[in-house]
């Protein structure tokens, strides 16, 4: 017996979790590479309001980075029952990764 290929995913299914958790976000989301046709990567790019409130997002299993182009930024999660911080500040040229 042959196996059959399994057919292509769409992006929405793969990434059903993470434009779930994007639901809470105080940002409005500019580009997304949804509509590429990507499946292993999930790019958008967001313009945050100058100041947000505390805000929590749903769960999701996959990998988040953050680039900080200008200001600065607290982020927190939660694994488990233990928190962590991470604080990001634009340096002079390009950007934070975190």
């Amino acid at each position: 017996m042959t196996r059959q290929p399994s057919p292509m995913r769409r992006p929405a299914e793969i990434f059903a979790r993470s434009l779930l958790a994007e639901r809470a976000l105080p940002a409005r989301r500019e580009l997304c590479s949804g509509k590429l046709g990507w499946q292993t990567i999930l790019a958008r790019i967001y313009h945050d309001p100058v100041e947000a409130a505390q805000f929590a997002t749903a769960q999701s299993p996959d990998l988040l980075l953050v680039l900080i182009t200008s200001g600065a930024y607290t982020i927190e999660s939660r694994k488990g029952r233990f928190w962590q911080r991470a604080n990001y500040h634009r340096r002079r040229r390009g950007g934070r990764l975190g």
